[in-house]
């Protein structure tokens, strides 16, 4: 069970989060096949064709994140399909370009993959006196799904709990300090940038 806890350490804070047992299963397996089993599984879920049993199943049947990855499964031959798909995304999605209101960049998505936390968490690092807001008009029907990241310092949870809307579908301010987002209807994602100082049509 130490390389799926591993895993997940990788995919949700990266290779050098902080955690002893983390460390050791980078000597035991090396950094390098726990990153790509966590890019692999987690494809599932950010391709267009969301599907978190077949990772589910592949994680399940193999005993190494090396032998995930090297597999010739029918469920790892999905989860490199899947790996594909997103791969193209983001490589589309790294070509759009900031737009700036006050303390905010914001990117413009339009993608079937979720790509935006993603893009969100690569332009923190360029962009790390702002906070970085990646929003996917092209992820879910009527709706606009968003991450919001920094480096500056700033709570990302605490900045947008401070932005009041008025009452309606959809939910954001959720997560931690370092990494938040939401959905919200269109309506109602355009107030929320108009509250933080950007023009909507």
């Amino acid at each position: 069970m130490d390389w799926i806890a591993a895993i997940g350490a990788v995919g949700d804070l990266g290779e050098h989060a902080p955690f002893p047992l983390l460390q050791e299963a980078k000597k035991k397996y090396t950094a390098k096949a726990l990153k790509d089993a966590a890019a692999l599984l987690n494809a599932a879920r950010r391709s267009s064709g969301f599907d978190p049993e077949v990772a589910a199943r592949a994680l399940l049947s193999h005993n190494s994140p090396k032998e995930l990855v090297r597999s010739d499964s029918d469920d790892v031959a999905r989860l490199n399909q899947a790996r594909e798909e997103v791969k193209a995304a983001l490589s589309e999605g790294r070509k759009v370009a900031p737009k700036f209101a006050g303390q905010v960049a914001l990117i413009k998505l339009d993608s079937p993959c979720q790509i935006h936390p993603l893009i969100a968490q690569q332009w923190r690092a360029r962009l790390p006196k702002f906070i970085v807001i990646a929003a996917n008009f092209g992820y879910l029907k009527n709706r606009v799904n968003f991450s919001a990241r920094t480096n500056s310092g700033q709570s990302v949870l605490d900045f947008l709990r401070a932005i009041e809307l008025s009452p309606g579908e959809g939910n954001f301010g959720h997560g931690h300090d370092a990494a938040s987002g939401g959905s919200l209807p269109l309506e109602r994602w355009n107030e929320l940038m108009q509250k933080l100082g950007f023009e909507t049509k």
